[in-house]
């Protein structure tokens, strides 16, 4: 009789069947049912089953299935563990679970190394990493380089840095006998305690290398490379006349034979701006908070605003003020090499003359030291028009100045001061928006006359050359790019049209975000804004892209909202509010010094005059 049964095979997993079998184990185990063997370590006996030791570890494996003597044999004496280490090792093997402290933690690595049980190893790294304090720290560090727990050592290396200052108080002994490699590998990190001052670094590196100087003297020029000494000694200062510089400078001359050479070094501004320099790492911020930046603009009432605001979300939710400068806006701010720059935009909304209210300045600005410097203009005056670091140089494209909208392109060399016009772009644009992807910078949108465009266009520095691409979707003007991964992300922005029955233009909030594709040239849309931006903000943050006030043409107002897309999940969400309302402000990201990021201790230094 045929069956009617169908001949499809299933293959189907049940979840609790594993554990219900290696309780079962675990209860034969107990009761001593079917064991098959006796493993003794210091004189005490435990009772196993071989195929469940051969099963868990290639040890047990080896011994059972080969020729070795212990095949056979009904005890076998493991002489390289203790009892402590092999009985959570057999509990582990038939249970899954580890139970032990820190002061017997040593007994279950031996145990678990010895018998090649990987997974016991990082439960044994899992509870000493938790149990991380400044008291134990370097006693699990030596245990981790003696095991070779490569995850744990790092951990280890976080936490003395993160906790340095806690360290100091109560195990500079130990810190001081600390292993050259690892006492670079301290210094070499950016999440050292805020407490803790470069200056502090500088005098823990001298005092650890003196502490053994016939020894240590090899890692001296290590010490020097690793210590941000730029983060200590301004340039423009005479040492002499600071006590604190003075102190750190004698210091440094009596510890390292090279030590006035280094402050004579420091003395020249250019060796801040070199990229490739062997010494860059002297100047490197030490920090790990990343901040937004909302740099000037113009507030309700045609007010500029002088302040620059930074978002970090880690010292404080909420918008901090770390410095000021005169009031503008239209204008562009940049970050390079861990220095701010605020370059052209306008300061004269009332000025009849729009073509005059354009500047050509440019300002720096050290977060290392709160300190302004003011740098040569640019060869043409600037408005509404877009700036991007590219290498070691700052380009400045496009805009509005006198004779109305700017073929011209120039860039900036901070070693040099100085700037230099390179190929005009293809047409005059104004009110356009860039972003720097694979060292060429693009550039897209905005006004060639009396409506927006859609043109795409790219730079190539190395050819002086810029080169025509796929057009963007929607036309638009007073938008962002931004550059988060390998693509570009193009934001916000108005479009332009004619009002019924009237020969003048009307403009309407874009909403639609569109993504460029650099290997395919191609546009695509995603998640829309949710309320329209203008002549807004923008700058990345990890996967993270924030829009920053602006004007709304639906509102018909200026906007102090913060909205922030997540390029991973494809979806916005409210940021914190600006202060007050800001449209024409400009924006970038930049590393927060600790000493620019307390609670109630805002730092706001002035310009120089």
């Amino acid at each position: 009789m045929a069956s009617h049964m169908e001949s499809r095979r299933y293959l189907l997993r049940n979840e609790h069947f594993p554990r219900s079998l290696q309780k079962g184990l675990q209860e034969l185990r107990e009761s001593g049912c079917l064991c098959d063997v006796q493993l003794v370590a210091e004189n005490q006996t435990f009772s196993a089953h071989r195929s469940v030791l051969a099963a868990a570890s290639p040890y047990f494996r080896v011994m059972f299935t080969t020729d070795m003597k212990e095949k056979n044999m009904e005890a076998v004496e493991l002489k390289a563990i203790t009892a402590s280490g092999l009985r959570c090792a057999l509990d582990f093997v038939y249970t899954s679970q580890l139970q032990s402290d820190l002061a017997s933690i040593e007994d279950v690595l031996l145990a678990s190394t010895h018998l090649h049980i990987p997974q016991l190893t990082d439960c044994c790294s899992q509870i000493m990493e938790e149990s991380l304090n400044v008291e134990n720290v370097f006693e699990v560090l030596s245990l981790s380089e003696r095991y070779n727990l490569q995850l744990l050592k790092s951990e280890c290396l976080s936490f003395i840095s993160r906790k340095l200052a806690a360290v100091l108080e109560t195990q500079e002994g130990p810190l001081l006998q600390m292993d050259g490699d690892f006492f670079l590998a301290i210094l070499k990190r950016d999440d050292v305690d805020p407490r803790v001052t470069e200056r502090d670094i500088l005098e823990l590196s001298m005092q650890w290398l003196n502490h053994d100087l016939c020894n240590r003297g090899p890692y001296r020029e290590a010490l020097v490379k690793e210590v941000r000494l730029g983060l200590i000694f301004p340039w423009d200062v005479d040492y002499d006349s600071d006590r604190d510089l003075c102190r750190a400078a004698a210091l440094l001359k009596k510890t390292v034979p090279e030590g006035a050479s280094y402050l004579e070094m420091l003395s020249r501004e250019d060796l801040r701006f070199q990229l490739d320099s062997t010494l860059e790492r002297w100047f490197r911020i030490r920090s790990t908070r990343q901040g937004v930046l909302a740099t000037c603009g113009k507030t309700t009432g045609s007010l500029e605003c002088e302040e620059i605001m930074v978002l970090t979300g880690q010292c404080t939710n909420e918008w901090e003020t770390i410095c000021r400068l005169k009031g503008m806006y239209n204008h562009c701010s940049v970050v390079l090499n861990d220095f701010m720059y605020i370059i052209g935009g306008q300061n004269s909304w009332f000025n009849d003359n729009h073509e005059e209210e354009a500047m050509a300045s440019a300002w720096r600005f050290d977060p290392r030291f709160g300190k302004w410097t003011e740098l040569a203009d640019m060869n043409v005056r600037r408005r509404r028009f877009h700036c991007s670091t590219l290498g070691d140089r700052i380009y400045a494209v496009g805009g509005r100045g006198e004779g109305g909208l700017l073929f011209s392109a120039e860039c900036y060399s901070p070693i040099e001061n100085k700037w230099t016009l390179i190929r005009a772009l293809p047409r005059p644009l104004s009110s356009h928006a860039g972003a720097v992807l694979r060292d060429q910078l693009y550039i897209c949108g905005g006004s060639s006359g009396e409506v927006f465009c859609d043109a795409l266009s790219r730079y190539d520095p190395q050819h002086d050359k810029w080169v025509d691409l796929s057009p963007l979707r929607h036309a638009r003007g007073f938008h962002s790019m931004t550059t988060v991964g390998e693509k570009i992300y193009v934001i916000g922005g108005v479009v332009t049209g004619r009002t019924d029955g009237a020969a003048g233009r009307s403009y309407s909030d874009l909403l639609v975000t569109e993504v460029y594709c650099p290997d395919s040239d191609q546009w695509t849309e995603v998640s829309p804004l949710p309320v329209g931006h203008s002549q807004h903000g923008a700058a990345a943050l990890g996967s993270c892209i924030y829009i920053m006030g602006g004007f709304s043409w639906t509102a018909e107002g200026f906007l102090s909202g913060v909205h922030v897309y997540d390029t991973q999940t494809d979806a916005w969400s409210a940021g914190p509010d600006l202060p007050r309302p800001l449209v024409g402000l400009s924006s970038a990201a930049l590393t927060i010094p600790n000493r620019l990021c307390r609670s109630n201790n805002v730092i706001t230094p002035e310009p120089d005059e």
